[in-house]
């Protein structure tokens, strides 16, 4: 097998899933659990439970998850020869949980939404700026935590018009990173911003084939 500064040019990865879902009158649940193997990295079991319960004639959902994830670098974030690439770095692994409430109001013509979550990450893969060699290069941030509130809004009129929005409070932290690359440990994550929020507009497309959205 050919090598590329140092980093193979092909890998393999195989992934097995299996997710079983229940569900009755007022809750429903899923459970899942997933197996991934790696050339380079090995193997990694990943898994994730969710649930909740309708309430009010279904008109109010309480929902929530927990779970773990599993993420390989790309060849490219490896490679020496590419942008910001580095061979030495780790796999990332994820556990994070959300518990958030659904209400539907008008005859379900309008909801809101409303979600915690939080999540740590360990060994997260990010592309920082070294002043001393004036490049970009690849990182693991040994750890890192995220956790915020997700607001939603959405009017379905009798109509051909659907209107949502959504606001995101997202906070982050790094800790353990590398310090000559800019990234101390308590700063922010990169390019994860702390606000953020959409309006979107859905028009009912003919003959019921979906809506075409603009946001």
């Amino acid at each position: 097998r050919a090598e590329l500064a140092g980093v193979a040019e092909d890998a393999r990865s195989l992934g097995v899933y299996v997710q079983d879902h229940v569900s009755g009158a007022r809750w429903f649940g899923s459970a899942g659990a997933r197996i991934d193997d790696h050339t380079e990295f090995g193997s990694e079991t990943t898994g994730r439970i969710a649930g909740g319960v309708r309430m009010g004639g279904g008109r109010t959902i309480l929902r929530g998850s927990v779970g773990s994830g599993y993420k390989a670098p790309s060849l490219t974030e490896l490679s020496a020869s590419a942008f910001a690439g580095n061979p030495d770095l780790d796999a990332e692994t994820t556990v994070g949980a959300d518990l958030g409430i659904d209400q539907r109001f008008a005859d379900g013509l309008a909801g809101v939404q409303a979600t915690l979550f939080g999540s740590r990450i360990d060994e997260l893969i990010v592309a920082v700026f070294d002043p001393a060699s004036g490049l970009f290069q690849n990182v693991n941030v040994d750890e890192a935590e995220s956790y915020g509130l997700e607001l939603g809004v959405d009017v379905d009129p009798r109509g051909p018009l659907t209107v949502r929005a959504g606001y995101t409070w997202n906070e982050t932290e790094a800790r353990g990173t590398p310090q000559a690359f800019g990234l101390t440990a308590g700063d922010p994550l990169l390019r994860r911003p702390e606000h953020r929020g959409g309006v979107e507009l859905g028009v009912e497309l003919p003959g019921d084939r979906g809506h075409a959205w603009i946001g």
